[in-house]
């Protein structure tokens, strides 16, 4: 025969069953000690005394156990809504005429922020346009981007080129700073890299005097075909640097037959691609 468990309320003393209580873990029974009608009774004649000009409306009401004002209506964040918005309201100047910044056409904005006439010129805005257009940098013509109003003026290789020599820009303010930087040598770092990674892509390696290699190609970029300045140090973008004409990365072995003198940007804006070395 299965019982049902029961339990009797502290406040009415009324014995009912469990699921007339709220559950509360820490007792024994895993329920609360006040049946849920007292126990909203309690909370209301709780609130009542901390907020005198407030009336709680009962159990049946509309809005069940939530404070009301005097005259019914909700208090709370309602009420200083409205107080914030005639507020603002009063102390705020209309926004003058100002032309759309995508179809150029007058409108009345809502706010300062409001740049855009309608939606679908908000929506037009932040689209990505492709056009045509030359790099700032070595003017090749490429595929510009333009997005929420920006448009990109460096093609690819460029873009990387630049970032490179930020990034190395702040690697040697930040070294100089702590002191681990020694502003009186020219060597690049990580010299032993391209034997390491010889020996990671499993290709040919043999040693190589990077000096030999600018004299033979008599200090001339094999990328770009311009002269290198022997004076120029690292880590100028300038400055000569060891280009494997096919990257270690794509089976190109270290070796005087697939290196040449480059200059260090054009070598960072090369990258891993395959080109064609130009005779010098």
């Amino acid at each position: 025969m299965n019982v049902t468990p029961t339990a009797t309320c502290r406040a009415c003393h009324t014995e009912m069953e469990l699921d007339k209580f709220y559950i509360d873990r820490s007792r024994a029974n895993g329920r609360s000690s006040m049946c849920q009608e007292c126990s909203k009774r309690v909370a209301n004649e709780r609130y009542r005394a901390k907020n005198p000009g407030a009336t709680v409306r009962g159990p049946n009401g509309p809005n069940d156990g939530r404070s009301t004002t005097p005259d019914g209506k909700r208090a709370g964040n309602r009420a200083a809504a409205a107080k914030r918005r005639a507020a603002a309201k009063a102390g705020k100047a209309p926004q003058p005429i100002r032309p759309c910044a995508q179809c150029a056409s007058a409108f009345q904005p809502t706010g300062s922020r409001n740049l855009y006439c309608t939606k679908t010129c908000a929506t037009r805005a932040r689209s990505t346009r492709y056009v045509s257009g030359n790099c700032i940098d070595c003017s090749i013509p490429f595929t510009k981007t333009t997005t929420h109003g920006y448009e990109t003026t460096r093609c690819k290789p460029c873009q990387r080129a630049v970032a490179a020599v930020k990034r190395i820009e702040t690697l040697t303010q930040r070294r100089i700073a702590n002191g681990l930087h020694d502003t009186t040598t020219t060597r690049q770092p990580h010299r032993n890299s391209d034997r390491k990674r010889a020996l990671h892509f499993g290709v040919d390696y043999e040693h190589i005097n990077r000096t030999k290699v600018y004299e033979r190609d008599q200090w001339t970029c094999g990328i770009c075909a311009e002269p290198i300045d022997p004076d120029c140090a690292y880590p100028s973008m300038d400055s000569a640097s060891l280009d494997h004409i096919i990257p270690i990365s794509r089976g190109g072995p270290h070796r005087y037959t697939n290196v040449q003198a480059a200059h260090l940007g054009c070598n960072i804006a090369k990258a891993d691609r395959v080109d064609e070395p130009i005779a010098v």
